[in-house]
């Protein structure tokens, strides 16, 4: 009798599997890319102060064009979702300090600011990005004894594009 109802119940594991099917349900969901923005800010002890797009940041706290000055850093940071990395390229371009003399005469001082490359990540990765540095910089400006009175504008050109 054991021998009967081992053999039924084998019999019926056996049937089981061999009628039994498999399935399994897919779940798909969405999550769109937010588009990636970048932004310039100057870092003054612990706080950044936003430069905004196509603004004309003024630094007007400088030492006399006479002496030398080191600027604070300039960093830029974003914020992505991206689900693929992307390449980053900055280009800083000073211009030498000129100022008016005579009320018309451009003189140019000889002096252009030096451009010092802090941090220079190349590739936005793929990911979770925020508030993330991709490059920061300093300016350092080397003064000149002898030069005439006025006030001395030098243009620095920061030019960003993230592909």
């Amino acid at each position: 009798m054991k021998k009967i109802v081992l053999s039924f119940f084998l019999i019926a594991i056996i049937a089981t599997s061999l009628f039994a099917k498999d399935e399994s349900v897919d779940l798909a969901s969405q999550v769109a890319e937010t588009s990636l923005t970048y932004n310039l800010y100057r870092k003054i002890d612990d706080s950044f102060t936003l430069i905004g797009d196509g603004e004309t940041y003024i630094v007007d706290n400088l030492n006399p064009l006479s002496g030398n000055t080191m600027i604070t850093d300039f960093t830029i940071r974003v914020d992505s979702n991206l689900n693929s990395s992307r390449t980053v390229s900055v280009k800083v371009t000073p211009e030498s300090f000129k100022t008016i003399l005579n009320g018309d005469q451009i003189y140019d001082s000889g002096r252009t600011p030096v451009i010092n490359t802090i941090i220079n990540k190349k590739t936005v990765e793929a990911g979770i990005n925020k508030n993330r540095e991709v490059y920061r910089f300093n300016i350092f400006v080397v003064g000149k004894r002898n030069l005439p009175a006025g006030r001395y504008i030098s243009n620095v050109d920061v030019e960003y594009i993230i592909e």
